[in-house]
Parts: structure tokens; C-alpha cells; sequence
């Protein structure tokens, strides 16, 4: 049952690091070539990543709950606090906590601020992970060409590093990073069956259970998968336990330290968080309803995804040969990851992709190349020439490499456009908004309770596209408002994962319902509190920076006339950021 068997699975790679097929051995020229586009391919990805990063002073979209977790950490004394200081929740410090001690670390060590640090340390994170799948995609394919192809595919697939570069990132593409690095080690491990490869893959398995929790079920289950496409001999088996044994151990001191605090409460929390396409009717209806439409989002391109149809041409490739491994992974991974799956299904991807390109579009253009007869005079001839065609394979190239990085940087653009799609998950909060979110921390009462209305969802011209989540995922505002104004934000989710009684589920449908009330009077925030049991002495609405060139855009119309009418409410403050309304004592809102 153990002894290596030919299956679908085997055609797929090559069991060495090296290359199979045509490359095997290859040239000095053929070496500095393959040199060149993995330098270029690794450099076009750290730049697009940077200039994400750079074009905001202020860490993107979300991170305001680990920002809060660093301070407390720091303030303990790298302790493991028992609980989160963030919104008064009393929220379990049950995070894995690796990349909290390595920013606080660094905040503590260098000139850097902690939101500089919360900019910094998520982005060479994420630009290690173009070097990690280097490595992981030379292990697992079998030529040069698509070790190069599938890593620009992952350099300029938004959805490797959409949420990974982000202030939340922090957890996130340390998690990210880790994996691949262990996906690497095992794949070496069950292929050479070399004891070497046990203590790394060890290793990185444990520091990706310390740094995202999330992303520990995927390792599993895709070394698991690894295990059975080309692991199954006692080499295999042996090893496994001892990394599996090894993991437990090197992430004993944190799980151990919530376990002795906490139970196991936490964690069954944030397990009922997340789920997999088979956990309800719900899930399973969003998993067929996504197939369905072949998940055509699911790359994060904004726009056509060439990525993406270039994978899907590489699993019908590979599928046809019979070579079945990166095609299964990738449908193993929609099936059993709920939250991520975007993020983590751009490895295989862009491996399929590059299986499209070199042994699909590739092989067209060289035999177009090829067959061209030598034509020099006659109108056209040009197009005809043998010359012209011999470089019309590297100008189509270019040319999807250019599109693919002109896709990967569309977000970047300052307008109202850039709240669609990635624009919406990639902005940051605007010193403008901070600005409100201070006056608050200076001029309001320690014991207040903030309403934010965001207005998430609510815009009638604008239109969602991009495969980014919506809802309070993508809320910065809600987010960081408890971090930077230090005051209770009655309907922010963040941190709620941790809560028992279905604390998260209850809080994203009381969330959704209360950013509803964007398009309602002020009758519709007292109908919530009474329904939810919140109350709340202030009403936060940020102001869009687009507002002044746009009126349209502005968040909330209907609710802010209706609350600077209200008698129950009074206008607190008004600046380029936000409008908040105090309650007045005693009177009645909405009468």
C-alpha cells in the first residue's frame, strides 16, 4: 500500500529540484536566460508590491485590532496577555503571536513608528513570498520555461498579495510566506526522500502555525494531499509524524499559554469562523454558485483575467495528459478553504498558467514563427516577413506581461473609480480621517460609545467587481476607529472570531444591519439599538476624500440631513474627515 504506485498524479513533475525534458543540463546560455527571468520576474513583483505600500502614508485597509495587539504585548513586557485591550471585548490575546513579538521587536529597535512597521514588515514579507514560490515552482515543475512563466504569474496575480500587504497583512503574509516555504520543504522530502528536509520543513511548519491560524488547515490538508500524490512509501510516513510531532512542539509555548488561560474555547471560536465549502447549506450554495461561474473573480484582476484563463488552459492541458496533480490541488483547495481560498489557490494557478503558456500559447507562436515564408516586397509584407514573426512569440509575451502588471497596479489610481474592486480593500484611512479619530480620543468622554457608519455596501453608483471581499472585512474605518480614537466602537466585528455563543455571526448580521441605516433617517439607528441591545452616545460618519470633486460619492446623505434635524442629536464635529453627532441628554431622538 506504501510502495511508490504510477498514478495520474506522477506525469506532473519531475522528482528532482533540476528539470526534466528539454532543459535538463542545459547551456550556459540557457542558464543566464533562466537567471535573468527569474531575477526580473522576482523584481517585477517586489516592485508592484511596493508601489501599493508607498502610495499611502498610513498601513492599508485593515490592521487596527493587531496594532492594538502589538501595544498590549509591548506593555506586558512581551508577556502573553490574557486579553486584547481592543473596543472593550475582553477579546482572548489567543492570536498567534509571531509576527506581534517581530513587529513590536522592531518598533522597540529601530526609528521605524509602529504604523510604519505595520507598513514595512507586511510588505518584505509579502515580497519573500515571490522568492519562496521560486523555489516551491522549481521543486514542482519540470521545465525552466514554466518556472519562469508561473513565477511572473505569481508576481503579478493581485490575489497573492491584495490582503497579504495590507495592515492585517502582518499575520497574514508571515502565515502566507511559512507555508509555501514548508509546502517546499515537504514536497523535497516525500520526492528525494532525504532526512535533511525534515528539520526545515518542521521548522516552517511550526512558524506558520505561530504567525496565521488561518492558513495552518491549508498547510495540513496540502501536505496531506502532497503525502498522497508522492509520499506514500515508510520514508514518508516516518517523517510526516515526526514534522507533524515537531510542529506541536515548536508552537507548545503559545497554544499552551491560551490553553492554560483560556481553554480550549478560543480556538473552537475561530474554527466555527471560518469553514469549507461543505460546512452549510449556505457554504455549499456559494461553492456551486462560484463553480458554476468558474470563479472568474477569483484571481482579483479587475479586469479580463488573463491569469486566470491562462491556468484554466493549463489544467485542460494538463488534464488531457493525464496529469492531474496541480489541477487537483487547486479544486482541493476551493473545497476545503473558505476564507482564503483566493489567496492560497494562487499557487497552483499560477503554476497551470504556466503550463498554458508553455505548452499551449507558446508552441502556437513558435510554430506560426516557423511556417512564415520570407516575403519583401508587397503592401503588408512587413506582417508576412520571417524576421517580423520570428519576434512576434517575445512581443505576445510582453505584451501579457505588460497588461498583467498594468492590471496588478489599476488600484493605485486616486478617484472615485478606486473604490471598486482592489481600490476598495487597497486605500488606507486619510490623515483627514485620523485627524476625526483623534479629536475624538481628545474631546470626547473615556466611557463614550461610537456608532460608525461606514456606509460599506451602500453606494448606488458604484459598482463591486474585483473578487474582494466586502462587508466589515473591507471597513477600515470601524476597524482602526477603536485603535486610534481609544473608544468602544459598538458595531465593529474585529476580534468577535475569538468570542463564544456565536458572538461573530451575531455581530456580522447586527454589522450588516446597522450600515443599512446609511440610507435611512436617524429613526433607523434607534430602531437597531433597540433591537440589538447596543447603545450608543455618538454617530461617526467618515467623509469620502472624493466628496469635493463629487458630491454623489458622499456616504450617508439621507442620514446625516436626517440627524442634523433630529433634536435628539447635535452636531460635535465637523471637519474634512468626518461628521460625529453627540446624543443630547435627555432628549428623545426622533422626536
Amino acid at each position: 500500500m506504501l510502495r511508490k504506485r504510477s498514478t495520474g498524479f506522477a506525469p506532473a513533475v519531475s522528482d528532482q529540484a533540476g528539470y526534466g525534458g528539454e532543459d535538463a543540463g542545459g547551456a550556459d546560455p540557457a542558464r543566464s536566460r533562466f537567471r535573468a527571468g527569474v531575477a526580473a520576474a522576482i523584481t517585477l513583483g517586489v516592485l508592484i508590491r511596493t508601489i501599493h505600500v508607498l502610495a499611502s502614508d498610513f498601513p492599508l485597509n485593515d490592521g487596527g485590532m493587531f496594532y492594538v495587539m502589538v501595544r498590549d504585548l509591548q506593555s506586558a513586557g512581551y508577556r502573553l496577555p490574557d486579553f486584547t485591550s481592543y473596543n472593550g471585548l475582553k477579546i482572548p490575546f489567543a492570536y498567534p503571536p509571531l509576527a506581534f513579538y517581530t513587529a513590536g521587536i522592531v518598533d522597540d529597535l529601530t526609528p521605524l513608528d509602529l504604523f510604519d512597521v505595520f507598513r514595512v514588515l507586511p510588505l518584505v514579507a509579502t515580497s519573500l513570498t515571490v522568492v519562496a514560490f521560486f523555489l516551491l515552482a522549481r521543486a514542482v515543475l519540470s521545465s525552466r520555461r514554466e518556472v519562469v512563466a508561473a513565477l511572473f504569474a505569481f508576481a503579478l496575480l493581485p490575489s497573492t498579495f491584495t490582503w497579504p500587504i495590507m495592515g492585517g497583512g502582518l499575520t497574514r503574509s508571515f502565515g502566507f510566506l511559512f507555508a509555501i516555504l514548508a509546502l517546499h520543504q515537504a514536497w523535497l522530502l516525500y520526492t528525494r526522500r532525504s532526512w535533511r528536509h525534515v528539520p526545515l520543513a518542521t521548522l516552517f511548519c511550526g512558524l506558520t502555525v505561530l504567525s496565521h491560524l488561518g492558513t495552518a488547515p491549508f498547510l495540513v490538508f496540502s501536505i496531506a494531499f502532497f503525502f498522497l500524490a508522492r509520499g506514500r512509501h515508510w520514508h514518508g510516513v516516518i517523517s510526516s509524524v515526526i514534522v507533524a510531532a515537531g510542529t506541536l512542539v515548536i508552537s507548545a509555548p503559545w497554544w499552551g499559554t491560551v490553553f492554560a488561560q483560556h481553554g480550549a474555547d478560543p480556538f473552537l471560536a475561530a474554527r466555527a469562523s471560518g469553514g469549507t465549502a461543505f460546512g452549510d447549506y449556505a457554504s455549499i450554495r456559494r461553492f456551486v454558485v462560484e463553480l458554476l461561474k468558474l470563479n472568474l473573480d477569483s484571481t482579483y484582476e479587475p479586469l479580463f483575467p488573463v491569469l486566470l484563463a491562462l491556468a484554466l488552459v493549463g489544467t485542460l492541458i494538463s488534464l488531457t495528459s493525464g496529469r492531474f496533480l496541480l489541477p487537483a490541488w487547486w479544486a482541493v483547495i476551493v473545497l476545503l478553504e473558505h476564507r482564503a481560498a483566493e489567496q492560497l489557490a494562487s499557487l497552483p494557478i499560477a503554476m497551470l498558467a504556466a503550463v498554458g503558456v508553455v505548452e499551449g500559447l507558446l508552441p502556437i507562436l513558435l510554430r506560426s514563427r516557423a511556417d512564415a515564408p520570407r516575403v519583401e516586397n508587397g503592401a503588408g509584407a512587413w506582417l508576412r516577413d520571417r524576421g517580423f514573426r520570428a519576434r512576434v512569440p517575445l512581443l505576445v509575451l510582453g505584451f501579457l506581461v505588460g497588461y498583467a502588471s498594468l492590471v496588478a497596479l489599476a488600484p493605485i489610481k486616486k478617484s472615485p473609480s478606486a473604490l471598486v474592486g482592489l481600490g476598495r480593500s487597497l486605500r488606507s484611512l486619510t490623515p483627514e480621517e485620523r485627524a476625526a479619530m483623534r479629536w475624538a480620543a481628545e474631546r470626547t468622554p473615556p466611557n463614550s460609545r461610537f456608532l460608525v457608519i461606514s456606509g460599506n455596501g451602500w453606494e448606488p453608483k458604484i459598482v463591486w467587481a474585483g473578487g474582494v471581499r466586502s462587508g466589515w472585512a473591507n471597513d477600515a474605518v470601524s476597524e482602526w476607529f477603536p485603535a486610534l480614537a481609544e473608544r468602544t466602537s459598538v458595531a465593529t466585528v474585529q476580534g468577535s472570531e475569538w468570542l463564544m455563543e456565536d458572538a461573530f455571526a451575531r455581530r456580522m448580521k447586527s454589522y450588516d444591519a446597522v450600515q443599512r441605516c446609511a440610507n435611512w433617517t436617524a429613526s433607523c439607528l434607534d430602531t437597531w439599538s433597540a433591537s440589538s441591545g447596543r447603545t450608543f452616545t455618538h454617530v461617526y460618519v467618515p467623509k469620502s476624500p472624493f466628496a469635493r470633486k463629487d458630491p454623489d460619492i458622499q456616504c450617508c446623505q439621507t442620514l446625516l440631513a436626517s440627524l442634523e434635524q433630529d433634536p435628539g442629536y447635535r452636531v460635535a464635529y465637523d471637519g474634512p474627515g468626518a461628521v460625529v453627532f453627540a446624543k443630547r441628554a435627555g432628549a428623545v431622538p426622533g422626536g
